[in-house]
């Protein structure tokens, strides 16, 4: 295996405004894809590279156990071959065609080869990104969750369901308790449409202590007070396990989210300090290191500013380093079980039409618009990275982030200046070529 593929096309630092496409998509969104929704075979993940930790995917692949390279053992490297390390997982069978899962994780310090499933896989060492791959079963639809209600919170179980509007009881928005109707709340949720017969990931969450009736897609759901588990319904695994409309109280500390998956991602309202608590780590922070302090350390909120913070939980790291930065100095620590960290939420801003203003934003800086997709209007010039004159409502529609007449939010980064920028013909906008740039961006969905 050469070398040479270790470096990544381009080098950046992301901003602590950086969002996870598919976790906190769902976060702003009050649109849910169904499970069904799986993208097509990318061939490895390399073009993934840029997605959080954490950041879930679900992909339709044929597996095979031949065609590719793969490196590792359930943790592989970004450019294994998808089709091949999905048959070494045993998610898929050589020739199955199916829907997996995939969860970018911390680079593995070892990726170790191994004989499975028919798939010899190799050696690596470390590498700046893994992936896992898991496949959930499609079980039938139980009705509720009731019988569900020794399972521990964050897990996922997949669900084949008919939505429907009558025909039993629902308790809660978002969050429902674990006695409504799966059916109807799917349709609640918007996870599928009444009448509509598909799959939904329902994910075991901790017990809200208030369940807030409301009318959403032709079903109007009642009140309840707390509940001991209550669930929620997520695209496949990517959704984030516990999502809310409205951001969580400061919980001090995350030691009490121990169970929740790797992935879940919350929103807090928290008042950013420097005392009053202990931090241990940098970027990753231990459970039980002071939410309120390393918001601060990390740059998500200044000391003494009120606001919501996004805590995305990972993979327990290794070592957790401490350091000192925005007047906090954190701790060093070990491995830990578990770890978190902490990003700023991301506002909207009204589409500037071109990113020509943003030329001095730093590269790795990632900024919401609101746009509304269009065909026509302006020039675009590349594809996947665009020059930063290129009109953002038709560069959006080619990158295929959002379709031409809908309004909607889209994610753009600011990278290094392509070399060149070749012209393609996407989702009915034709984008012409070009040459070197300054500085160059990318889109995607939140």
């Amino acid at each position: 295996m050469e070398s040479i593929r270790r470096h990544p096309v381009r080098s950046r630092t992301l901003s602590s405004v950086v969002i996870s496409a598919l976790v906190l998509g769902s976060l702003c969104s009050t649109a849910i894809a169904r499970a069904d929704d799986a993208l097509a075979d990318p061939g490895n993940l390399s073009s993934y590279r840029d997605k959080p930790i954490g950041t879930r995917l679900k992909f339709k692949v044929t597996g095979a156990a031949t065609g590719g390279s793969v490196w590792g053992t359930d943790a592989y490297t970004l450019d294994s071959k998808l089709a091949v390390a999905a048959v070494h997982a045993g998610a898929l069978k050589a020739g199955e065609t199916g829907t997996i899962d995939v969860t970018i994780i911390a680079g593995a310090k070892a990726h170790t080869g191994s004989a499975r499933h028919g798939v010899t896989s190799s050696n690596w060492g470390a590498y700046e990104k893994s992936y896992e791959i898991s496949r959930i079963e499609v079980l039938a639809d139980p009705g509720n969750l009731t019988s569900y209600q020794d399972k521990p919170i964050g897990t996922t179980f997949r669900f084949k369901v008919t939505g429907a509007t009558a025909g039993g009881s629902v308790w809660g928005t978002d969050a429902y308790t674990l006695d409504s109707k799966i059916a109807i709340a799917a349709v609640h949720a918007g996870a599928i449409k009444a009448g509509e017969t598909g799959t939904v990931d329902v994910t075991i969450i901790a017990g809200a202590k208030a369940h807030t009736g409301s009318a959403r897609n032709g079903v109007t759901s009642s009140t309840w007070g707390a509940y001991a588990k209550s669930y929620e319904f997520g695209v496949g695994s990517a959704k984030p396990a516990a999502s809310a409309a409205k951001a969580l109280p400061d919980p001090g500390n995350l030691s009490s989210y121990s169970d929740r998956a790797i992935g879940a991602a919350f929103e807090f309202q928290v008042k950013g300090a420097t005392s009053g608590g202990s931090v241990w780590g940098t970027d990753y922070y231990t459970l039980d290191s002071k939410l309120a302090i390393a918001a601060v350390h990390a740059g998500a909120i200044k000391a003494g500013e009120d606001g919501v913070v996004v805590v995305t939980i990972t993979e327990g790291q290794k070592a957790h380093t401490g350091s000192a930065r925005n007047g906090v100095t954190s701790s060093t620590w070990g491995a830990y079980a578990k770890s978190y960290k902490v990003e700023a939420k991301v506002p909207t801003i009204a589409d500037p039409g071109n990113l020509s203003s943003y030329r001095d934003e730093p590269i790795g800086t990632t900024i919401r618009f609101k746009v509304t997709g269009a065909t026509s209007g302006g020039s675009v010039w590349g594809t996947d990275a665009y020059t930063l004159d290129s009109k953002l409502a038709i560069a959006a529609v080619h990158a295929g982030a959002i379709k031409a007449g809908e309004t909607g939010t889209v994610d753009v980064t600011i990278i290094t200046g392509a070399k060149a920028h070749t012209g393609s013909a996407r989702n009915g906008v034709t984008s012409s070529s070009w040459g070197a740039y300054e500085k160059s961006y990318e889109i995607r969905k939140p």
